[in-house]
């Protein structure tokens, strides 16, 4: 799978986060990169990411995935993971997180 490339004009570097509008909530959400890419929705690399602004008034939510939810390896370290979520469980979904901005 080819990496994908920020969504700014004339940026090539990689992309590693996807940012989505909700218009009617005056919201930006950037989060971990989408696992394709999705209509409406923009690639930004580490540089665009961190460099983000918004209009006066809208809010950015930041939203943090655990790499060990999404990779598994959380399973192999949590000895009581194998009891809560059975051999063959389809209830394990990666869980996303709210992370407070960096003052």
């Amino acid at each position: 799978m080819a990496n994908r490339v920020c969504s700014k004009p004339s940026c090539k570097r990689v992309a590693v986060a996807t940012l989505t509008y909700i218009y009617a909530e005056s919201t930006a959400v950037l989060g971990p990169l989408a696992s394709s890419p999705e209509p409406h929705c923009y690639d930004l690399c580490q540089t665009h990411t961190d460099s983000l602004t918004v209009p006066v008034g809208w809010e950015v939510v930041r939203l943090k995935v655990d790499a060990a939810l999404l990779t598994g390896t959380d399973m192999d370290y949590d000895p009581s993971f194998r009891d809560r979520h059975p051999a063959g469980s389809s209830q394990v979904k990666p869980q996303l997180r709210l992370v407070p901005p960096s003052q």
